[in-house]
């Protein structure tokens, strides 16, 4: 099996959202850390969500059974959680975050105009996103704030 071992894996510690492979006993899969238990006093410190056959699992884990990963490339029709997205409907595109997955479909937080709804959405209405959405964010508030004439500051 093939790991990464470019320069933009710097640290062999695994934290939530990190992008891990998860290694069972004949395949490897893709991952993400969900949550870091009590360190390597427990069996499995690490709970992980991995991507098997269309579906997204959910298993705690020993430190031995997953490695850092870099996505390089990613496939089209599979989110991972915190993979940032872009939600297209018929006359836009809305700038989302993927926070699980249910039923067979996508659960992911909406930034609708000042606020963050819950949307469950299939893969299929999502695309990639990978531009920094704290940036985007600033931008679209720095434009709000803009046009409003009342306001008698710049903002950087």
């Amino acid at each position: 099996m093939k790991y990464d071992s470019s320069s933009a894996v710097t640290h062999d510690r695994m934290n939530t959202g990190d992008k891990v492979w998860f290694l069972s006993e004949k395949q490897k899969y893709i991952a993400v850390v969900l949550e870091v238990g009590l360190g390597r006093a427990t069996a499995s410190p690490y709970t992980i969500a991995y991507f098997d056959n269309g579906e997204w699992k959910i298993v705690g884990v020993a430190y031995e059974k997953i490695f850092p990963r870099v996505q390089d490339d990613k496939q089209p029709n599979i989110f991972e959680i915190y993979d940032t997205v872009l939600i297209n409907t018929e006359h836009s595109k809305t700038l989302g975050v993927v926070i699980g997955y249910e039923i067979g479909m996508n659960v992911i937080m909406k930034y609708a105009g000042k606020i963050w709804r819950r949307v469950v959405l299939p893969s299929n209405v999502l695309e990639h996103h990978s531009g920094n959405y704290d940036e985007i964010l600033f931008n679209n508030r720095k434009q709000l704030l803009a046009e409003q004439t009342w306001l008698r500051w710049n903002l950087p």
